[in-house]
């Protein structure tokens, strides 16, 4: 199971991979943030985003900050909050 650590100057900001139900690795990576705010929305253009406070910027079709995988898609979800799928 991965941790993706991103780049921020006031809060921790993580990208923890989920694992499917038969223990293997997935896609899908849950945001963990000490963050108390967040901004979220979508572009003109129609592509989800979301940026905890101080940063970074998440967005659907583009690199994570400071890594080689592309954000899929953004989800909120009631059980894990924001679900990152990555590919």
């Amino acid at each position: 199971m991965a941790t993706l650590t991103l780049p921020n100057k006031e809060h921790v900001v993580e990208l923890r991979q989920l694992l499917r139900k038969d223990g293997q690795d997935s896609d899908v990576y849950q945001l963990k943030t000490t963050s108390p705010t967040l901004l979220d929305g979508k572009t003109p253009t129609g592509f989800k985003y979301i940026q905890p406070e101080g940063g970074p910027v998440i967005m659907e079709g583009t690199h994570v900050p400071d890594h080689t995988e592309i954000v899929e898609s953004i989800m909120l979800t009631t059980e894990f909050g924001y679900i990152i799928r990555l590919k």
